[in-house]
């Protein structure tokens, strides 16, 4: 069974275009990449960083805090967040990484790019950034923002269909995949890891970090 693949089970019509493959590119094609989706009047709002590890892989994700005030508290995200001005999106993804996980930028080395994705409710586009560790990492919830910091096996992509739930902070019904009680991967970034997991998993064999899941301690 082929990763958003899940027969009767599977996501609604549409879902596997949202997700579609696009393809690893290396990141001397990224400036070149932004100018051609200006031309495109497409502007990159975001970027986020998609860190690998291990085999078979796991990829670090955090669950930003329930106790937010915004329409992201409860989500499960890939580390990233707005392009400031003068950054690029690999400077960006990295530096969201250690403000939000405490994940060092010197010991993450990049490998590429995937294709801009779109989020659903607003017209906002983000830049995955791929990576793998070059380094030791000891990645934990390092931004009030964040309550949650875990890394993730991949092949939960193809074990588990998306099924409809009810969001942990507000139950709002969506449509994404249980990781644990109240947990759940769904919207961008579940479409960008079925992306991901299309390109890259037959590419493991020089990731090595042990699966680990920190929770934020109280203050």
């Amino acid at each position: 069974m082929e990763p958003g693949s899940c027969g009767s089970a599977g996501p609604p019509e549409g879902y596997e275009e949202k997700a579609r493959m696009r393809g690893l590119m290396n990141l001397n094609e990224l400036e070149e990449y932004l100018v051609e989706l200006k031309r495109n009047n497409i502007e990159v709002y975001g970027a986020v960083l998609v860190l690998l590890s291990g085999s078979p892989p796991q990829v670090l994700l955090e669950r930003k805090s329930c106790s937010l005030r915004s329409p992201w508290a409860c989500d499960v995200a890939l580390p990233g967040g707005t392009i400031k001005k003068g950054e690029s999106p690999l400077d960006t993804a990295l530096r969201e990484a250690w403000e939000e996980a405490w994940v060092f930028p010197e010991y993450v080395r990049p490998i590429g790019f995937l294709r801009a994705h779109r989020t659903i409710s607003k017209p906002i586009y983000v830049v995955p950034i791929v990576a793998v560790p070059s380094g030791p990492l000891d990645p934990r919830p390092f931004s009030d923002e964040v309550d949650m910091v875990f890394w993730l096996y991949m092949n939960i992509l193809k074990e588990r269909c998306p099924t409809d739930l009810r969001h942990p902070k507000d139950g709002r019904k969506i449509r994404g995949i249980e990781i644990d009680n109240g947990v759940i991967l769904w919207g961008l970034t579940l479409r960008i890891l079925y992306d991901v997991y299309g390109n890259l998993m037959s590419h493991d064999d020089s990731l090595d970090l042990p699966f680990k899941i920190s929770q934020r301690s109280g203050r």
